[in-house]
């Protein structure tokens, strides 16, 4: 198993890309802490993983809160005194409309979760694995980040902002052994991408089928992404196997972006 052992905590755990790597992770062995806003869905989430690994965990968290972050840590100090990998996934799409529309809550709100939700939880976790000398932090940007994002400006500074995030500290913790990655998937697959197409269509007026196909020309694998897909490279991040990469922002996009 590539992580026996290993406890790995991954934000935003309780549906889509989240769900899909803590049940990799769960099936390689790690001791998985999972942690969302919907209590509902982090429940049957925490069920299924269970069936898997008994000792799996979650606790209902907003990571743009850094009091709930701070207590989200201290359970996990107090469970395992230890993190070997944290997974930043949780993030919010924020509104599909042009820059001159929108409101500073509006942005505020989008880096509030996306950004600094990163920055606690890397700090957090920074500082335990920090005496330990190793650990895993992967974290979940986008394509966006890469090459912008039309009518979703706020999310594609976030994500943007969130590779730059990874490579600094790549660099300032890389000579203590910790490693940090960013994946930056393309479209994937379930119901968050098809809110995003919805609301899409409604700023463009033309039907949600066609705000899909839009998309989906743009890739040259002619499909979304699953979000099984995404969780093996997260995997294998998190990993012994990509012991020698760090500051990398990998792209999961079915060829969209290629650079």
């Amino acid at each position: 198993m590539k992580l026996k052992d290993r406890v790995a905590l991954i934000t935003g755990g309780n549906q889509g890309i989240g769900r899909s790597i803590a049940l990799a992770f769960a099936k390689e062995g790690a001791k998985v802490v999972i942690t969302a806003r919907n209590e509902e869905r982090l429940r049957e989430t925490l069920a299924e993983l269970k069936r898997i690994s008994p000792d799996a965990r979650a606790f209902p968290t907003d990571v743009g809160d850094e009091l709930q972050v701070q207590k989200l840590f201290a359970e996990i100090r107090t469970l395992y005194d230890r993190i070997d990998i944290l997974v930043n996934n949780a993030a919010i799409t924020g509104p599909t409309k042009k820059l001159a529309e929108m409101t500073a809550a509006e942005w505020m709100e989008v880096l509030q979760i996306n950004l600094l939700g990163t920055v606690f939880c890397c700090r957090e976790a920074l500082r335990l694995m920090e005496p330990a000398k190793r650990g895993a932090i992967v974290n979940i940007s986008s394509v966006a980040g890469k090459t912008g994002r039309v009518l979703r400006s706020p999310y594609a500074a976030s994500k943007a902002a969130v590779i730059n995030l990874t490579r600094t500290l790549a660099t300032e913790y890389g000579p203590l052994g910790i490693r940090v990655n960013a994946v930056c998937p393309g479209a994937i697959d379930g119901e968050r991408i098809r809110r995003v197409f919805a609301a899409k269509a409604k700023a463009l007026g033309i039907t949600v089928e066609e705000a899909e196909q839009m998309r989906v020309r743009e890739t040259p694998l002619a499909r979304l992404i699953q979000p099984s897909e995404v969780a093996a490279m997260v995997l294998f991040l998190a990993s012994d196997d990509a012991g020698g990469m760090t500051g990398q922002a990998v792209n999961v996009t079915g060829g969209r972006e290629m650079r």
